[in-house]
């Protein structure tokens, strides 16, 4: 007996069953599904094919097959669901709107939609029954009366013991079945669509998947498993989010469908989502079928909402997508969208004083919308007239054994272009050149794309945030030591740009020489005014333009050189650092393609190293200066342009073609193409349809790539897009992406003991604390084992180098809560007594009970009125609000801080919430962020001043690559607000313990407030121990906080001097070249620090590193530190 593969469906229809002794692709089964159900080959592609028994979706090019005798079921499923049951209804047709209606219903029988069985929702589900019935009446045309002996459930099992369906079609279903009736008006298809309107609105997560994965694997090998969820249409976390499991806490989000740009999968079962902003999101599947489904759901979703010809994954490719772009055919798009396309097309460029032509013989080939087998040629068949009077369509119907044959001839083929090719010459039909499918056609194929949604990466000339500045010509210096790098029409000279009298910044200035200043003026201002909008770190930045004496283009200056000779003379570059080099490029040339812009000289000398480590090799691509071709860059042009060369520069296509051929250079370590052959003997060579060797150590599958970005046929290139996923994932898979990003955990079992610091001295006290009743705080749950992320209204989405620190004790003899006396502790000179225990991590005096918390800062929520969420950390989230103050009759904008619903930890989180607003209730000063007072119901809500211009950090990296940057008076200005503030928390006995530039917001006039004391803690003594599960950030504390978990003003000191660096580095990273986190504490001891940043002054590094020192005694106090900052100040700028 052979073995079956059934597909079900939930309409009644028979089940289709294919003999398993052949294997089937997925989305083959799921197109005869379609066909045998009359979904039309538009709506075919929201369906998939679902493993009932295993809950899992298939991949379309998933070959399906059963062994002999076996039977195995599936269901065809509605898969991926459009923004509105109306937009389903509108874009789709009525087999797919009875269909969804009809799985949903069975859904809902079967107990798939649990929400609809519990609490509130349960009556409503009753509603839902109602409208079932009404269209099984006017379907089957059964009275109220037939009803009642009418055998067909459709009341859940879960729902039959409610009483108000007790004696079917009683009370009150009956009254709303009669007047469902009227409003229905004999319509099903009315019926069925309120349905389901009703459904998703009662559930609006009906219908997303859930995925158990694993994330964020530390160094220390633990992983975090959470729940991951996908709904593009989500209204707060739209497209994938996820949440921790154990604690079925508040979700996190991870980004939106549309900021996808690609996905890697390796072996492992691990998954890299690269996005458009932030770091890659890593994730570890059970097996391979849930990381394919998983990844076909994305893919999927982005196919039907950004790029209907893009798969996501290189590694899951859409069969019939390979289909239709080898005949360079469009998918079923509409008739209105093919012509329109085709008239913008086939317009020959001209003049812009001559009236615009078309090209006759254009022509575009599309699958019909409404019949499978069958597409359609639209020919553009006049050169004057427009619309579709000016279009002739032809019909192509494929037969039954997969051959095309063009309505009215006998004649087969294989294949498309073969047809049409035969016709051309024989029947001399006018097909002379076609336009293929784009990734940017905004088609009726976009069923998933939510409304309004345009391509937000794509900004126009009149928009756009250009930063380059216009610099006066007396403000560069030119280097007398560094030689001028001649080209053939303009050199490049490295010079000095003064921003100040005490400031400059090393940049290389682009000039014509001597010869070319008259004749090619014009054409080098043409290309600076467009290197002047490229923004992009792969692309050489602009600083600015000088327009006179001598007209010039400032850049940043990239020490290591051009890539060739870098490559040519350097032996310790290795295979992985060509490949990444490779990515950078894809990267330029994609951002050049999404902003519809050609560089038109993507070469290996035209590329520049940036930087060059253990474990990254950073290159940019050049301006390509003005473009003169000649028969000595035939390597690099593709044979389209061989009649006339300077079509290259106006071609994306060429410049993938000019990719491959740089990316030969790079593999080939710099060495030129074709060394023994002249231009023209090159030129015969390429025309033979020959190309170049790929160098026997390229890795196969990058060699593969070269090859794609060489097809004859430009359509069938590479996408630039589609060549950054592939290189990612070459990386991915072949080289463990070696690029790592600057949030990891450091691995507890590499900690030593060191040396005690010397107690710091205690700074004036103010009065103590009445310290808190121990059986309160032997109430609180500690500790907390889930990872923390501090939060605050700036900078959320950016994660933290974190250390456990609990565990960091546990592999020293450090104090804990049943040693607090043990007098092994790291300071030999300390007391017992000023040393705070486990309970201690609180301050004093945080009762739990709300009737005996202060009431002298409660805020009704009646008064306060949330506007929106503007900031979201693990446990917490900051919306923006308007407080209405009862007392003064004023209203004024406030952030709120609140702990995120159904955390486990709610209470915990509810106590430290209390904590830190009796901490920034007692403090008084402008540079700390104001407290306005606390909610506590319905929920706990901690209501602080609203700083409108966001943290520190995002306000130094948005002039990053800016020109002019920030001055130095500025950046002290910054520096010294940060230092007054922790002045006055020093006088105060407050330890903030997470100070960082995130933590810092900018007012308005650039005032400096410190804000986020979830960590705060007041001392009573000279320091104090935490012992904690705690996560904390471990590249801003201080050498015996790492060690020992031992916190002083002298530990906020180091902090400052670790935000001072970011100041000065505009917001980088603040990680120790080569040191990775877990070997952080060693370094430390050795001595190594983090390095002077680029144009930082000389006597603020030496504050950084007084900042630093490894005795805290050493280091000076923040009222020192104030004063040698007006020093520094006075000194610089005067």
């Amino acid at each position: 007996m052979v073995g079956i593969i059934r597909i079900n469906f939930y309409t009644g229809n028979e089940p289709l069953d294919f003999s398993g002794n052949a294997s089937y692709l997925a989305e083959d089964l799921v197109i005869e599904s379609c066909k045998y159900l009359y979904i039309g080959p538009v709506a075919r592609h929201l369906f998939g094919l679902w493993n009932f028994s295993e809950s899992l979706w298939f991949p379309s090019n998933k070959e399906v097959k059963v062994l002999n005798g076996d039977i195995k079921n599936f269901y065809l499923r509605l898969r991926f669901r459009t923004p509105s049951i109306t937009s389903l209804k509108e874009k789709t047709d009525a087999s797919t709107l009875n269909y969804f209606f009809r799985q949903a219903h069975i859904d809902f029988l079967e107990g798939r939609i649990p929400e609809l069985y519990h609490g509130n929702l349960r009556e409503s589900a009753l509603g839902l029954v109602a409208t079932d019935i009404i269209c099984e009446m006017i379907e089957e045309n059964v009275t109220v009366e037939g009803m009642k002996s009418y055998k067909k459930i459709f009341i859940p099992q879960i729902l039959r013991k409610n009483p108000l369906s007790d004696g079917f079609l009683h009370e009150p279903l009956r009254k709303a079945v009669a007047r469902g009736l009227v409003n229905a008006k004999n319509n099903s298809e009315f019926v069925k669509e309120n349905y389901l309107q009703g459904l998703t609105e009662l559930v609006p997560d009906y219908g997303t998947e859930t995925y158990t994965v694993l994330i964020e694997k530390a160094e220390n090998g633990k992983l975090f498993e959470v729940e991951l969820v996908v709904n593009p249409y989500h209204p707060d976390y739209p497209g994938l989010r996820m949440r921790l499991k154990k604690c079925k806490g508040e979700w996190t989000h991870i980004c939106d469908i549309e900021n996808l740009c690609y996905i890697s999968m390796r072996s492992d079962e691990t998954v890299e989502i690269s996005r458009q902003n932030g770091v890659p999101q890593y994730i570890q599947f059970s097996d391979t079928a849930q990381r394919h489904s998983f990844v076909s759901l994305l893919d999927g979703y982005y196919r039907l909402s950004e790029k209907w010809t893009f798969n996501l994954c290189k590694d899951l490719p859409t069969p019939s997508l390979l289909k239709l772009r080898a005949m360079k055919c469009h998918g079923p798009v509409s008739v209105s969208f093919a012509h329109r396309k085709l008239e913008e097309k086939s317009i020959v460029p001209r003049k812009p004083e001559e009236k615009s032509i078309h090209d006759v013989g254009c022509y575009i080939i599309r699958e019909c919308e409404f019949m499978y087998d069958v597409y359609y040629v639209d020919v553009w068949i006049s050169t004057k007239s427009e619309g579709s009077e000016s279009i002739s369509t032809f019909k192509i119907i494929k037969d039954d054994e997969g051959m095309f044959v063009l309505e009215g001839w006998n004649e087969s083929f294989k294949t498309i272009p073969q047809l049409l090719s035969y016709h051309a010459n024989e029947n001399k039909l006018n097909f002379q050149r076609c336009i293929p499918p784009s990734e940017y056609d905004e088609s009726n194929l976009l069923l998933c794309r939510k409304q309004k949604q345009g391509f937000s990466s794509l900004k126009t000339r009149g928009d756009c945030s250009c930063t380059a500045q216009c610099i006066p010509h007396d403000a560069i210096m030119f280097s007398q030591d560094v030689p001028s790098m001649p080209g053939k029409l303009a050199i490049v000279a490295q010079a000095r740009l003064r921003r100040s009298c005490t400031d400059s910044r090393a940049v290389a200035v682009k000039m014509l020489r001597k010869e070319t200043k008259v004749t090619h003026l014009k054409d080098f201002l043409a290309q600076c005014d467009k290197m002047l909008y490229w923004q992009h770190d792969a692309i050489v930045s602009t600083v600015g333009m000088i327009l006179t004496n001598p007209t010039a283009l400032v850049m940043e200056w990239l020490p290591y050189g051009p890539l060739d000779k870098y490559l040519e003379n350097r032996t310790d570059v290795q295979e992985v650092d060509l490949i990444e080099a490779a990515y950078h490029l894809a990267r330029a040339l994609w951002y050049l393609d999404v902003q519809q812009m050609v560089h038109g000289n993507i070469r290996c000398h035209n590329m520049l190293v940036a930087s060059h480590g253990e474990s990254c090799f950073k290159v940019k691509l050049a301006d390509p200066s003005i473009i003169t071709y000649t028969d000595a860059d035939i390597h690099w042009i593709p044979p389209e342009c061989y009649d006339n060369y300077s079509k290259a520069s106006k071609s994306i296509l060429a410049d993938v073609y000019a990719y491959g051929t740089t990316v030969w250079q790079i593999v080939s370590r710099g060495g030129k193409p074709m060394p023994l052959l002249t231009p023209k003997q090159a030129k015969e060579h390429y025309l033979k349809n020959l190309g170049l060797c790929i160098p026997s150590t390229c890795q196969d599958e990058m060699g593969k790539l070269i090859e794609e970005c060489w097809f004859r046929d430009p359509d069938n290139r590479k996408q630039p897009q589609s060549i950054v996923r592939d290189v990612n994932s070459i990386l991915y898979q072949i080289y463990d992406s070696r690029r790592t990003h600057s949030y990891a955990v450091v691995d507890e079992k590499a900690m030593t003991k060191v040396e005690s610091p010397e107690k710091p001295p205690l700074p004036t006290r103010r009065p103590p604390v009445k310290d808190s009743s121990k059986s309160i705080l032997k109430k609180i749950k500690w500790p907390v084992t889930a990872p923390f992320r501090g939060f605050n209204y700036n900078a959320l989405s950016q994660s933290r180098s974190t250390l456990n620190a609990s565990s960091a004790n546990s592999t020293t003899s450090f104090l804990t809560e049943d040693r607090e006396n043990d007098e092994d502790s790291f300071d030999e000179h300390s007391h017992t007594n000023s040393l705070i225990s486990i309970c201690d991590a609180f301050p004093s005096e945080i009762p739990l009970d709300n009737h005996i918390r202060d009431q002298s800062s409660i805020i009704s929520s009646h008064n306060l009125k949330i506007d929106r969420k503007i900031g979201e950390g693990f446990y917490g989230e900051v919306l923006k609000a308007e407080y209405f103050n009862p007392v003064l009759l004023t209203s004024e904008v406030v952030a709120v801080k609140r702990i995120k619903a159904k955390d486990p930890t709610q209470q915990l989180r509810v106590n430290e919430l209390h904590a830190e607003m009796k901490i920034m209730k007692s403090l008084c000063h402008k540079n700390i962020v104001k407290i306005i007072g606390l909610v506590e119901d319905p929920e706990t809500m901690l209501v602080m001043e609203y700083v409108d211009n966001g943290s520190l950090l995002c306000h130094l990296q948005s002039y990053k690559n800016k020109e002019p940057k920030l001055e130095s008076k500025e950046l002290l200005r910054f520096a010294l607000g940060v230092a007054e503030g922790m002045e006055y928390l020093e006088t105060q006995n407050i330890v903030h313990r997470d100070l960082a530039a995130r933590n810092i917001l900018v007012g308005s006039n650039d005032a400096i407030k410190i804000s986020d004391f979830g960590l705060a803690q007041e001392i009573k003594d000279h320091y104090y121990r935490m012992t904690t599960d705690r996560n904390i950030p471990i590249r801003w504390y201080a050498l015996e906080a790492i060690v020992a978990s031992k916190f002083s003003h002298k530990s906020d000191v180091w902090s400052y001097g670790i935000t001072l660096w970011e100041i000065f580095s505009y917001g980088d990273n603040p990680q120790i070249e080569n040191v990775p986190d877990s070997a952080l504490h060693a370094a430390l001891i050795e001595g190594k620090r983090l390095g002077l940043p680029p144009e930082c002054p000389a006597l603020v590094y030496l504050l950084m590193r007084k900042c630093w020192e490894p005795k805290s005694s050493d280091r000076p106090s923040f009222s020192e530190i104030i004063v040698t900052l007006n020093s520094i100040r006075s000194e610089l700028c005067s």
